[in-house]
């Protein structure tokens, strides 16, 4: 199993999102994200991938910055089969954009 490095720094409210930048990569590439926070007042365009969120098997990683972040394997291969091989995507995806060890966070986006 991968070993989670990454820490959430900020606690969300429903006025804010965090959004991630899959950045560009090829097939054998790792996976390489930024996260950030966006208010929701701003109208941020992303796409959403629902992913099994709050699932405890971790089996797989994204690198983010110097830290890694724990995912399903699946999760992982949808990852890199959605990016772009020549721009950043961004994203809203459950499983990484709502901190999963914060039972808190992860009712309120949902309430």
């Amino acid at each position: 199993m991968a070993s989670s490095s990454y820490r959430y720094h900020e606690t969300l409210d429903k006025t804010r999102t965090r959004l991630l930048n899959l950045q560009a990569g090829r097939e054998k590439d790792d996976l390489e994200i930024e996260i950030n926070i966006s208010n929701l007042s701003d109208r941020p365009e992303y796409e959403a991938l629902s992913y099994e969120c709050g699932t405890a098997e971790r089996l797989d990683f994204v690198n983010i910055s110097c830290d890694k972040i724990d995912i399903t394997h699946d999760l992982h291969t949808a990852l890199k089969r959605i990016r772009y091989t020549s721009r950043p995507r961004t994203l809203w995806v459950d499983a990484i954009c709502i901190n999963q060890d914060d039972t808190s966070e992860k009712i309120s986006k949902f309430h």
